[in-house]
């Protein structure tokens, strides 16, 4: 048997001794009660009916009509069901018995569970400072059940079950112990009930270019919520945003589900998350049938040939399990996985036109930062060389490494030939050179043509104490040894590049979540993006978008918000920098001119 007891403190009282006196002497007389028919008051368990999915768990609630009585001091009742088809795994109190004493539990509330049956003992309260009030419809129990494989319909009724027998009685204050005037039963259907997962992608992606896929739930009946986790290729493919549907939307007046929380990085990158209540307060569903649950919007990386297709898997690993919630239960569904073709992106003419361009970036004193260099080209480019010329010796290069988009060429395979030099001491100069096709039976071996293209990113190593707030740095001709020419590779000519000049300017930074810039993250953060994304008649001013932007996706919306107070209150973690810092995920539209705090 299984004992759960809660006690309330009073002065000069030992409710410890006198809860173990009364528990022994209630389970005693239980067992001895004689069947007493009593004309008035009336009083009438009853336990619901439920539909339940073979081999998952759902739950089972019991209530009480004592609207005709004066206030229960204490009751018991065991339910009976076909062990064949379920099996009860534990009893708690119901939502109702849960707060009737002092706003908490009963003070006696005692279980045990059997082959068929379940039975409760309860004491409301030891010294009768509170009683169950009468109610039509008290909520008393919720027993978790667990529905064998099988399929089937059982009866399940309060009846005398367990050893000893535990009677069905009621006993009030003041008139003593009542038998129920009614009992009345409920069904439990176990069926073969499921529900399946699918990803649609209504267009062919192209590679470099964003694209919209749908995640859709065809359920058997009618559910109240869902989770799951979508994993995919995260070298292909990067999830930007999540967004309910306008199902969800619809709900609740309007207002949409209660909650509804995203991830976008579980495990590194290897998938999303999405965890959606339709309504915490009220029973709110959507039918059976196929419906859409969530519009995810992916990036397709920039790669040079049509690789594998990207796969896109729903697991139970990456958080959250794949599951829905039904009226009174919880069920765990399948997902349909799905093969996308990435397309390549169009070859055109050579005309020339290429440009090389530094990205500026903010720094901190003492810190590091990477500095990405972009290829703009309308273009194949086959390979490229420049050098990198810094303003100031104080400043430290320390590495010189391929950008994304160039570990991207051949399917991930990344180029022929890449090869970095730092003379100097990485005090003044660095040098690249990089040979993306060197074999002439491939000329499609190549970087696309597009921009925004990081061919190269520059690490540098800030002083503690420089001599200028700023770093120019300029791509240049003829440094290195031997000297490295400034050149791109076109259909095996050279072309001369434009060139595009950026730096680091130092300061301050920003602190993820930080969005009021008022030097702390809180709920006010989430309400100011709130009040920019839907603006009143006052509108709200973010001088620092790159702080707001909560799951650093790239742009602000709803998701942030959503992001940001699920970190306060959840249990989502935010990205970086979470102190005062740069943003690691370089190359999006947002800025930051002010951030209070750092």
């Amino acid at each position: 048997m299984n004992v759960n007891s809660t006690r309330h403190g009073r002065t000069g009282i030992n409710l410890c001794h006198i809860t173990r006196t009364v528990t022994a002497l209630f389970l005693f007389a239980l067992a001895a009660l004689p069947a007493l028919g009593q004309a008035s008051p009336i009083y009438t368990y009853t336990a619901e009916s439920v539909v339940a999915s073979s081999g998952g768990t759902f739950e089972v609630k019991v209530f009480l009509d004592s609207s005709q009585g004066t206030g229960i001091g204490a009751f018991s009742f065991s339910v009976c069901f076909d062990d064949a088809l379920m099996t009860a795994q534990s009893v708690a109190a119901g939502s109702d018995l849960a707060t009737v004493r002092f706003d908490g539990p009963p003070e006696i509330f005692i279980f045990d569970t059997g082959p068929g049956y379940f039975n409760v003992g309860c004491v409301i309260d030891v010294l009768n400072f509170a009683v169950l009030p009468p109610s039509s419809n008290y909520e008393l129990t919720r027993t978790t059940m667990l529905a064998a494989p099988a399929v089937g319909t059982s009866t399940i009724v309060p009846c005398a079950a367990g050893l000893p027998p535990v009677a069905v009685v009621i006993i009030e204050t003041g008139t003593g112990i009542q038998t129920p005037a009614a009992v009345v039963g409920g069904t439990v259907v176990v069926a073969n009930l499921f529900g399946v997962l699918a990803l649609d992608v209504p267009a062919a992606p192209v590679m470099g270019n964003a694209f919209d896929a749908t995640v859709t739930l065809t359920a058997s009946n009618a559910f109240e919520g869902f989770r799951f986790g979508l994993g995919h290729d995260a070298v292909q493919v990067t999830p930007l945003s999540v967004t309910q549907t306008p199902q969800l939307d619809a709900l609740n007046g309007g207002n949409g589900p209660d909650q509804y929380l995203v991830d976008l990085a579980p495990l590194a990158g290897a998938g999303i998350t999405v965890d959606c209540i339709f309504s915490t307060n009220l029973n709110i569903t959507l039918p059976a049938g196929t419906t859409p649950i969530a519009t995810i919007v992916y990036d397709a990386a920039v790669l040079s040939t049509a690789c594998s297709e990207a796969l896109f898997t729903f697991r139970d690993d990456l958080g959250v399990p794949l599951e829905i919630d039904l009226p009174n239960a919880t069920e765990l569904v399948v997902g349909n996985d799905l093969a996308v073709a990435i397309a390549s992106i169009p070859l055109v003419p050579a005309t020339g036109g290429v440009t090389l361009r530094v990205a500026n970036v903010t720094g901190q004193v003492g810190g590091s930062v990477a500095v990405p260099v972009f290829l703009d080209a309308d273009v194949p480019v086959q390979g490229f060389s420049f050098s990198a010329s810094h303003s100031s010796a104080d400043y430290l290069l320390t590495a010189i490494e391929p950008g994304l988009a160039l570990l991207a060429i051949g399917c991930n395979v990344g180029p022929s030939f890449f090869n970095a030099q730092i003379p100097g001491g990485g005090t003044q100069l660095g040098s690249v050179i990089a040979a993306i096709d060197i074999d002439l039976a491939m000329p499609t071996y190549v970087l696309p043509v597009a921009s925004e293209l990081e061919i190269v990113r520059l690490t540098y190593q800030i002083p503690a104490a420089p001599s200028s707030n700023f770093l120019d740095i300029a791509l240049v001709d003829g440094l290195g040894t031997p000297p490295i020419a400034l050149e791109v590779t076109a259909e095996y000519l050279e072309i001369a590049p434009a060139t595009v000049p950026g730096g680091i300017v130092l300061g301050g930074g920003f602190q993820r979540g930080e969005c009021n810039s008022d030097g702390s993250v809180n709920i006010a953060d989430a309400i100011t993006l709130l009040g920019f994304l839907f603006p009143g008649t006052t509108p709200i001013v973010i001088t620092c978008e790159d702080a707001c932007d909560g799951n650093d996706d790239g742009g602000l919306n709803i998701a942030d918000a959503i992001f940001l107070l699920n970190s306060l209150f959840g249990s989502q973690i935010l990205p970086e920098p979470t102190t005062c810092g740069e943003d690691p995920t370089m190359g999006d539209a947002l800025g930051c001119d002010v951030s209070g705090g750092c």
